[in-house]
């Protein structure tokens, strides 16, 4: 497969090269590797969602069967663009650099903010914050793998979070069974979303 970065024209799952500054668009790998990572980030996110709502907990299982049947198909997919390169390829080690202090700081955020909710008493709000941190990591990596749908996905997340706190702190709703639940469904729909873009790539590449 010959891959042209710089000159391939930019389309609605594409974004812009972290080398330069020219439109260049996701690779079908890179956008399966993504919706595998936002199913399997769903029925994490379901499951822990239905501690707040055990009413519902048949609505947070089916979710979370949803997510692990993305999840496969997302790996399946994948496993059938082999040849499809990724455009970790070019930059390898300067991606994986990008990527590895973006979780470093994801990770001491989610530690930093769930110790300080625990010492206040607000252990609730714990999944509100680790659900904003979360999505608010996607901003780098949506420009990092060229997947311009992962910012619509973090800025989803960041509101349905900060909406959370606010449904928690003014009425009796739960914060945990809002994030989890709203939350796993704004992944669960990005992931298919972008199981759909990985086909649409793949028919666009040559491999």
């Amino acid at each position: 497969m010959t891959v042209t970065t710089g000159t391939a024209p930019a389309t609605s799952s594409g974004g812009w090269s972290p080398m330069g500054s020219r439109p260049i668009p996701a690779l079908p790998r890179d956008l399966a590797a993504s919706a595998l990572v936002l199913g399997v980030a769903s029925s994490a996110w379901f499951a822990w969602g239905s501690a707040g709502a055990p009413t519902l907990r048949p609505w947070f299982l089916a979710g979370i069967a949803a997510g692990v049947a993305l999840a496969v198909v997302a790996v399946l997919l994948r496993r059938r663009l082999q040849g499809a390169g990724s455009h970790r390829g070019p930059h390898r080690a300067a991606v994986q650099r990008t990527y590895h202090r973006t979780l470093f700081a994801e990770v001491a955020l989610i530690i930093a903010g769930n110790v300080v909710l625990n010492l206040t008493g607000r252990p609730e709000y714990v999944i509100c914050w680790t659900y904003a941190v979360m999505s608010a990591h996607f901003l780098p990596l949506a420009r990092l793998y060229r997947i311009s749908a992962l910012r619509l996905t973090a800025l989803g997340g960041i509101v349905i979070a900060i909406g959370a706190v606010g449904l928690g702190t003014t009425t009796t709703v739960s914060p945990i069974a809002v994030t989890g639940g709203v939350g796993a469904l704004v992944l669960l729909v990005s992931g298919a979303a972008q199981l759909r873009l990985t086909r649409v790539a793949s028919a666009q590449t040559d491999v």
